[in-house]
């Protein structure tokens, strides 16, 4: 690693490049504080349905979930993709069972989990970490030879428990 002193980083003075540093790092947590307001607000417009509810019910409904999903994507400019995936998340989101992320400069475990199956086993567990106040990873770790602990079984087995 180059000395962090240097008068030019790259092509940019040193003063330049913390400006460079302090706007990408605003615009990072903006970035994150954006996914739950779009989620939000396309939870507003398609409010979850039950399963096999995209079609419209009634003279109510003008719009299937898709279509009202799809024109908001088309008027805002943003991927129909992410605002599926920022509404599911919004909606799974359970602010009651969320406490703030620990911080520090070092790697912290922000959160942990134990993983526990229908049978009642427990496999392994989940870890969160932060660094620096952000989230920085998520790891499920094995402790068992029987059972196959990925991360599709973990979120099956922590949904289950809710």
């Amino acid at each position: 690693m180059p000395e962090t002193d240097a008068k030019k980083i790259g092509r940019v003075t040193r003063e330049r490049f913390d400006e460079i540093v302090a706007e990408l790092r605003a615009e990072v947590r903006e970035d994150h504080r954006i996914q739950f307001v779009v989620g939000d607000r396309a939870l507003e417009v398609e409010p979850m349905r039950r399963r096999g509810g995209s079609m419209p019910n009634g003279d109510d409904d003008l719009f299937t979930v898709s279509e009202s999903l799809h024109l908001l994507s088309e008027e805002t400019g943003i991927l129909y993709s992410t605002i599926e995936r920022h509404r599911w998340t919004a909606f799974e989101f359970v602010t009651s069972k969320v406490e703030p992320a620990p911080t520090g400069p070092s790697m912290v475990v922000a959160a942990e989990a134990q993983l526990v199956t229908e049978a009642g086993e427990c496999p392994g567990e989940v870890l969160v970490f932060t660094q620096g106040g952000y989230l920085s990873w998520l790891e499920v770790c094995s402790w068992s030879d029987d059972i196959e602990v990925t991360l599709a079984a973990a979120r099956h087995w922590l949904q289950t428990r809710s």
